[in-house]
């Protein structure tokens, strides 16, 4: 098969960086149920691929050309895989199968030439009548794994799994009470330390009885199979929208939100809340309204109208800051769904549905751990695709030492150029193009992009059933 190279040094003046793009050669997906970029481990980049009932690493050198691929021996009882997770010298793959009427959960780790190193079967699950759904989620770095599901209408079924030694430090089974799952769920994290934070938004409406407060349920080692619940009250305030996240340096449960006034569907300011769990003292909480000018720039207003808020706008990403406080990411986004009548046939059954994505500003708030705002910056950006579940669109956060890089796809469309905007700690940024697609038969998945190191990451390319691997080295 002709390999493609595809190397561009690209240098802009303002920043003095220079970025390597090499572009791999081409794989047929079509015959594909899915695939995982596990990382970059022993000087290649490792891709899972899973072909129904077989399942392969393939491996890339330095050049992004394939140097090898290595069928993986699960288990031929048709295993269903719940993750991949990768490491700087290794990777496990965490999968699920049934034995005789149970469900057992077991895990592969390997080496970075795809060895097998160690296997164990972590659970027993137990039987079930149909086809059971699990989930999992990750700790931050990796070290911890948390399998869980839903059962019955509020029963939370979770076990915390050390990865390194594949051994179950936690598992309980647990009803919230008065819980309605898709009124109350807020999110599910998960410490470096194992610890699960299950968290309920109680009351975020007008008329209430009680006050607005997010409901924690704890669960850990230590704590024993049933958790334990922290009501953390808003004081007044009703979520628009908000995210929680683990400060796992310096041991905080925080929240980065926006909140309402009076009208649900449009924000007037944002909130912080800080919770410190080795403390265990009252949280912390603070709010600001949105000024005229963030307004203005977020949604694209000019002249003197009334500042009524924003709308149409989500929290994405919560980074954490050294000394505890926290940068909030958003993201102005909208759907539409309209029916087509452009043609006889469309019009006799009654037309089709087409469905319209707007991705467009981005937005980053710097707070202060003691609830003060440090800075805001409004990052323009529009986009625009239809029936593709916006999968092209939005954006992905690079972090390093000294910036955080967002990078996205200037148009959603098959000639496209990639941009960024580089922020700073004290809130200035500059906008980048990086690279273009013209002629290369690129289409960049960049929300499914994984960091491999400060200076690098793995973009996915995926178009007409082919998937190709672009790597963005900064110099």
């Amino acid at each position: 098969m002709k390999r493609l190279l595809l190397c561009w040094m690209l240098i802009f003046p303002l920043l003095a960086v220079a970025q390597t793009i090499t572009v791999s050669e081409e794989i047929s997906i079509r015959n594909e149920v899915g695939y995982e970029l596990i990382g970059e481990m022993g000087n290649r980049v490792l891709l899972f691929l899973d072909r129904s009932s077989r399942f392969f690493v393939q491996a890339f050198d330095e050049r992004m050309q394939s140097v090898w691929e290595k069928e993986l021996d699960l288990d031929a009882r048709r295993p269903t895989v719940l993750g991949i997770l990768g490491r700087r010298q290794d990777f496990s793959i965490l999968y699920y199968y049934r034995d005789n009427g149970d469900y057992l959960l077991k895990m592969h780790t390997y080496d970075p030439a795809a060895n097998l190193i160690d296997s164990a079967t972590v659970k027993n699950l137990g039987p079930f009548l149909s086809f059971p759904q699990f989930e999992i989620i990750r700790s931050e770095d990796r070290s911890k794994i948390m399998v869980f599901r839903l059962s019955g209408f509020n029963d939370l079924e979770a076990t915390v799994i050390d990865v390194p030694t594949q051994e179950v430090i936690w598992e309980s089974k647990f009803s919230p009470e008065d819980m309605v799952y898709s009124r109350d769920f807020q999110q599910l994290l998960l410490s470096d330390h194992g610890e699960m934070y299950f968290i309920l938004d109680r009351d975020n409406r007008r008329p209430r009885d009680q006050a607005h407060r997010y409901e924690v349920f704890i669960g850990s080692r230590d704590i024993g199979p049933e958790p334990v619940s922290l009501s953390l009250k808003m004081n007044g305030l009703l979520t628009y929208d908000a995210m929680f996240s683990i400060d796992n340096l310096n041991n905080y449960l925080v929240a980065g939100g926006m909140y309402y006034d009076d009208n649900p569907g449009r924000a007037n300011g944002y909130f912080y809340l800080q919770y410190d769990l080795d403390k265990g003292m009252q949280p912390l909480l603070s709010s600001e309204p949105f000024d005229d000018e963030f307004v203005m720039n977020l949604l694209g207003q000019k002249g003197n109208k009334k500042n009524k808020g924003v709308i149409e706008t989500s929290v994405r990403e919560i980074v954490h800051r050294q000394d505890g406080g926290i940068l909030m990411i958003g993201e102005r986004n909208r759907t539409f769904e309209r029916q087509s009548t452009s043609s006889r046939a469309a019009y006799r059954a009654g037309g089709q549905y087409i469905i319209d994505y707007y991705y467009d500003e981005l937005f980053v708030i710097s707070i202060h751990p003691d609830g003060q705002t440090h800075w805001t910056a409004v990052l323009p950006k529009k986009q625009y695709s239809q029936d593709d579940d916006a999968a092209y669109s939005s954006y992905f956060l690079m972090k390093t030492p000294t910036s955080l890089r967002l990078l996205y796809n200037d148009e959603i469309r098959q000639e496209n150029m990639v941009s960024e905007y580089v922020v700073s700690g004290n809130g200035m940024f500059d906008r980048n193009s990086v690279f273009s697609t013209e002629h290369q038969e690129l289409k960049l998945l960049v929300r499914d992009a994984v960091q491999t190191s400060t200076s690098e990451l793995i973009i996915p390319s995926e178009r007409r059933n082919r998937l190709k691997l672009v790597r963005i080295k900064y110099d």
